[in-house]
């Protein structure tokens, strides 16, 4: 299911189709997920994995499904986080207010009985009810 968030057409890509519904990203995004996330948290979690809790907090979140701006998709940081293996224990997103109902009900569905929690709005003044959930 793709998680219908912020959608950016890419005119000139082959995959103009397929982008209707997923979020278009620079440089920073490709690189925080396809080289910190894909390399750190499955570290982080085996290193971990002895601890009752493996705890992420994304300020950023975006959506599971993303393309960068030469019309690449990729794993958004949300689906690369719940893809962790050993597994995280708790996964709590911040996303714009907007997007955040979306991408929550994206998340459960494709990761049915999950400890997340996806809370809309500016992280700078939500970061509270992020670690009261956790």
């Amino acid at each position: 299911m793709r998680c219908p968030i912020a959608p950016t057409r890419v005119s000139n890509s082959p995959l103009r189709s397929m982008t209707a519904d997923v979020r278009q990203w620079h440089a920073w995004s490709v690189w925080k997920t396809q080289v910190l996330l894909r390399a750190y948290l499955p570290a982080f979690t085996t290193a971990c994995k002895n601890v009752p809790h493996r705890t992420f907090l994304d300020c950023f979140a975006g959506s599971p499904d993303a393309i960068d701006v030469a019309g690449n998709p990729f794993d958004g940081s949300p689906r690369i986080a719940l893809r962790t293996e050993p597994p995280l224990t708790h996964a709590v997103f911040f996303e714009l207010e907007e997007n955040a109902v979306a991408l929550e009900v994206s998340l459960r569905s494709e990761f049915p009985g999950r400890a997340l929690h996806v809370i809309g709005g500016d992280c700078n003044t939500k970061i509270a009810e992020g670690l009261t959930w956790i």
